[in-house]
């Protein structure tokens, strides 16, 4: 049996909490790994927010024969320990062969190397690294950083293997190498079914969705935005710190329509039929050195053009697909231009991704190699 151990809540939940992205990038993982193995489980604690915002205790909720949602005790230092044990119950009755964690903290270390016991492997795909900041005395002192150094100390005896996001994560947090392999991202399986039935873009206009934080740009991108009538529109989605800012903008400039937060369905409805979709990443409060964007590979291979900066990590092989802004974004009414003038070409860029930047290729390739 191959088991998945993650935390988020049901994506199709009426009051869905949590990172939307995570949510997304862990159902891709579910449903890799179970379409390469047979016997497969994955037990989720529900990311929602802790008692009194939320109820007590969360009941137990299952998603198709193989994905369960375990109940918690639903207070703040309690709940992870009371879903760990749950986990720990689960290996005694099934005794599965390999287990895959989604991200990992100080107590999932602690768990990890309990779970050793049971001559299971277990794999760690690391996509947030957040490094505690050491920039005073009083941070020396902070609880929080003391607990997170711990964990980042302790974190490459705790697994078997590991899928950093980064190789920055490899180097930097010591991680073994000859048992770490690295993978950005992937291409959702159902983006490529959408882009399948879907040759061209029809709609003449440019999208941001993500996060409305400095780290996305989505400040810069506004500041450099046309107010020309004749100028492209911007259908902006998303919620964050900077939404006041961009509501604001919205009525400073008649080119710009924020929407605030929509449904995945509505937001892809716009992906789809732009001509140019943005994927900005900056070193603003996160360390782009340990991160990546999953949206990237949200847009790659869409039919409108892909406008990013020069962040970090971006695949090679990838980059001849991408149109890269200055940092300043000062660039963006040129490469408007460029964009309305230009029809974008993606068939080789889809049997580029089909082939090697999917979760099942990677993971139906890393259990090959390192479990056979």
């Amino acid at each position: 049996m191959t088991l998945f151990v993650g935390a988020f809540n049901n994506p199709v939940s009426s009051n869905f909490f949590g990172s939307g992205a995570g949510a997304k990038v862990q159902c891709e993982i579910i449903n890799s790994l179970r379409s390469n193995n047979n016997d497969f489980k994955a037990l989720v604690m529900p990311e929602v927010p802790s008692w009194p915002s939320s109820k007590l205790f969360i009941k137990s909720d299952v998603v198709g024969d193989y994905i369960r949602f375990m109940p918690i005790l639903n207070i703040s230092f309690l709940k992870r320990f009371v879903f760990f044990v749950q986990v720990l119950i689960f290996l005694f009755k099934n005794k599965p062969s390999s287990i895959f964690f989604y991200n990992s903290s100080l107590l999932s270390c602690v768990f990890s190397y309990i779970f050793r016991f049971f001559g299971c492997k277990r794999v760690l795909i690391l996509q947030d690294v957040h490094v505690p900041n050491f920039k005073s005395f009083s941070s020396y002192l902070n609880p929080k950083n003391i607990i997170y150094y711990t964990y980042l100390k302790f974190l490459p005896f705790c697994y078997d293997y590991f899928i950093p996001i980064t190789e920055s994560c490899i180097s930097e947090l010591n991680l073994p190498s000859a048992r770490s392999e690295v993978f950005a991202g992937a291409v959702p399986l159902h983006r490529l079914n959408q882009i399948k039935s879907k040759s061209s873009t029809s709609g003449n206009y440019a999208v941001f969705a993500g996060a409305i934080e400095p780290y996305n740009g989505i400040d810069l991108l506004l500041e450099n935005w046309p107010r020309t009538d004749d100028s492209f529109k911007i259908h902006v989605f998303g919620t964050g710190s900077v939404a006041e800012y961009v509501s604001r903008m919205g009525k400073v400039n008649p080119n710009i329509v924020y929407h605030g937060f929509k449904s995945p369905e509505v937001v892809d409805e716009y992906l789809l039929n732009s001509k140019i979709n943005f994927c900005f990443r900056y070193s603003k409060v996160i360390c782009q050195n340990y991160f990546f964007p999953s949206k990237f590979f949200d847009l790659i291979n869409l039919s409108g053009f892909l406008v990013c900066n020069r962040f970090e990590n971006i695949p090679y092989e990838l980059s001849d697909y991408v149109i890269f802004s200055n940092d300043d974004l000062t660039d963006i009414p040129q490469i408007i231009h460029e964009c309305s003038i230009s029809i974008r070409n993606t068939d080789a860029l889809n049997d580029l991704v089909s082939m090697k930047y999917t979760w099942q290729f990677f993971l139906n390739d890393f259990c090959k190699r390192y479990f056979l």
